[in-house]
Order: C-alpha cells, then structure tokens, then sequence
C-alpha cells in the first residue's frame, strides 16, 4: 500500500502492451538485414544494438506510449486500493 507498490501494478498491468508491441516491431526486421550483418563480423550482441534495434526503435516507443497512457487511465482504480490505509 505505497506508491512504490502503485506504480509497481501499474508497470505490471500495462506491460502486455509493450510486449505485444515490441514483438511485432522485431518480427519485422528484415533477416536478412541481420545476417548481411553478421557476414560481416558483427557479433550478436552488436547485431542486435547496430541493426534490429534501430529498425524496431518506433515500434518499441509505440507500445511504451500506449503502456503508458494505459498505467495513467487505470491509475485512479490502483491508487484507490493503494491509498486506502
């Protein structure tokens, strides 16, 4: 029942969205945009970061914007249980 614990529940009731979000975002990358990637030297690690990232950048903000405007609709009914002490 503190605001730690409120914001807690509001991350873990909006993190569907982002999940959702970031998945498609990834799943369409182009792999052979990452394989390029790799016959060129790059390790996973790199890959990730130089390539797949940037491409699903808008994506990922996407689902974050909607987790966040979900946490924010839902926050009144969070902060009702968490402010009841």
């Amino acid at each position: 029942f503190t605001w730690q614990g409120a914001v807690l529940a509001s991350t873990v009731v909006s993190f569907p969205l982002v999940y959702k979000a970031a998945r498609s975002a990834f799943e369409s990358v182009d792999p052979n945009l990452e394989k390029a990637a790799r016959t060129l030297g790059l390790s996973e690690l790199e890959v990730f970061f130089r390539v797949s990232f940037p491409l699903a950048w808008r994506g990922i903000m996407a689902g974050a914007m909607l987790a966040f405007a979900r946490a924010m609709g839902e926050f009144g009914a969070t902060l009702m249980v968490a402010g009841n002490l």
